[in-house]
């Protein structure tokens, strides 16, 4: 009996991935996003604030999430990554904000077209990864835990992670990192159902 060709279940976070949500925030605090400090993720440091001022800008702000631009590349990359797996978007919301739920939920839909069940919002994002799933972030902590827990992680180039050096495409990197993962998925499968006939 012939196996069916191998499909991963790809799993993309929006925000700094597909949305650009450093530069909305910098729009809405009236920031030039050019001025930025690379290589931090610390919002009140990045926008000279507390985080209480920015919490009261976002938590409530259905519009602000709605209206994040996508990337360029956002929508090559899911037609890309639909080619090769089943895709489905993970994002850890904007913590107690159900506007932030609704609006990101509404924003895959109105914008990539993708449905409500092919979304995951959870904080705690490495508790799905399994052998065979792919996680695509730009928070190398989430990669780290994804991984940790059996799944395969590829790190997505922002400007406050450390290999945002690479510029360019984003998506030149992620087609040239995810076939490599997909060999090493696939190798790591192969084994496993060889150690089970054995």
């Amino acid at each position: 009996m012939i196996a069916p060709p191998f499909r991963p279940l790809i799993f993309v976070d929006m925000d700094e991935v597909l949305s650009n949500f450093i530069g909305a925030l910098c729009e809405l605090r009236g920031v030039d996003e050019s001025k930025l400090e690379s290589g931090i993720y610390d919002l009140p440091r990045l926008f000279g604030t507390t985080f209480a001022e920015i919490d009261g800008q976002l938590r409530n702000n259905y519009e602000f999430w709605l209206t994040i631009k996508p990337f360029a590349w956002a929508k090559p990359m899911m037609q890309f990554l639909d080619g090769i797996g089943d895709t489905f978007i993970i994002s850890a919301p904007w913590k107690n904000s159900p506007s932030c739920h609704m609006a990101k939920l509404d924003w895959c839909q109105n914008v990539l077209g993708i449905p409500g069940d092919r979304i995951f919002l959870n904080q705690n994002k490495h508790l799905i990864a399994r052998h065979g799933r792919i996680l695509i972030d730009d928070r190398v902590d989430n990669c780290v835990l994804w991984a940790t827990a059996g799944g395969a992680a590829i790190p997505f180039p922002a400007l406050h992670n450390k290999i945002h050096c690479l510029g360019g495409n984003p998506l030149n990197h992620v087609i040239a990192v995810m076939e490599q993962t997909i060999e090493r998925i696939k190798e790591q499968h192969k084994n496993v159902q060889l150690h089970a006939q054995n």
